[in-house]
């Protein structure tokens, strides 16, 4: 199912205004439209998402970089801690697994210890 993020930004941008807005996708379609799009909100995206050709990271083979992978821990320690976290909505809109174990996490300090530690 393929996200309709312009409408999705469109409707929460006068809350994104003039602040710091992690991106959360695996989209860089969608990262470069945020970032062009919330002018005036400062973007960042810790997974470095590189271009797939509209496929998710997880379905396109070869995509085994380090450094996107930490990248993708990043962020979701980053939405785990994140103070709001503003979600599509919609009766053929789910959260994906990324956004719902970030989301079991939140509040779990003492497991996300231990996955951070050697």
């Amino acid at each position: 199912m393929k996200l309709d993020y312009r409408g999705f930004l469109e409707a929460v941008k006068p809350c994104l205004q003039n602040r710091n807005v992690l991106v959360s996708t695996d989209s860089r379609e969608a990262l470069d439209y945020a970032q062009s799009f919330l002018d005036q909100s400062t973007i960042y995206d810790v997974a470095n998402v590189p271009d797939v050709g509209g496929q998710t990271l997880l379905n396109t083979a070869g995509v085994t970089d380090r450094n996107i992978i930490i990248g993708c821990l990043s962020q979701l320690m980053a939405l785990v801690r994140a103070t709001e976290i503003y979600l599509p909505t919609g009766s053929d809109v789910y959260p994906s697994g990324f956004t719902q174990l970030a989301m079991s996490l939140a509040g779990r300090d003492d497991l996300i210890r231990q996955l951070l530690s050697e």
